[in-house]
């Protein structure tokens, strides 16, 4: 990807979608640099999702709660 923005001049966050982030990871002189993709929508909706199960699981736990009274 990085040759591919080279010969059009462009960084390779130009290249990207809308949302998508480039992390670089450079551990050295002599290390292999790992280039990373986060999507960033992708983790918005893990966000939500988790949300919605930590919902989930107050609900059960008053339900519970309530049963547990009786």
């Amino acid at each position: 990807m990085d040759k591919i923005a080279k010969i059009y001049d462009k960084t390779l966050n130009d290249l990207l979608p809308e949302g998508m982030t480039v992390i670089n990871n450079n551990n050295g002189e002599y290390s292999n640099n790992a280039g990373y993709i986060v999507n960033q929508y992708l983790s918005e909706k893990v966000v939500e999702q988790y949300e919605i199960r930590l919902k989930e699981k107050d609900e059960q736990i008053a339900l519970l709660k309530s049963l547990l009274e009786k």
